[in-house]
């Protein structure tokens, strides 16, 4: 008797389910949720937020008036500009309205630059 040759496959043929090698078992997960597919993900606890120790506010800087020439000169500069262009009006035309008006520019003018220009301070 000669033993018979295993049959050749051809692909696309019915083969018997007894050739078939049996499948691998898979192993049930350790625990409920432990990262199984189609499975909730692991319960965490809950995290507790750290609370950071209190810390003491940085300084304030400190602030000082800062003197300035331009603060003083200007002002005075534009007032006596507006009192001498008030007097030369008088003197020229005679009508102390427009000296009062002029006079009355440089005084503002005056007061309107001592505000923008002397007031600075100094951070330190």
């Amino acid at each position: 008797m000669t033993p018979t040759p295993p049959p050749i496959r051809v692909t696309g043929s019915l083969r018997s389910s007894l050739e078939e090698p049996g499948r691998a078992t898979v192993a049930p997960p350790k625990k409920p949720g432990s990262g199984v597919f189609g499975r909730m993900p692991k319960p965490t606890p809950p995290t507790i937020p750290v609370v950071a120790p209190r810390q003491a506010p940085p300084p304030l800087p400190s602030l000082r008036p800062r003197r300035r020439l331009a603060g003083l000169f200007l002002p005075v500069l534009i007032a006596a500009v507006g009192i001498g262009a008030g007097a030369v009006l008088w003197e020229a035309s005679g009508r102390w309205m427009f000296a009062a008006l002029c006079v009355a520019l440089g005084l503002v003018g005056a007061a309107f630059s001592r505000a923008l220009l002397a007031e600075r301070v100094e951070v330190s």
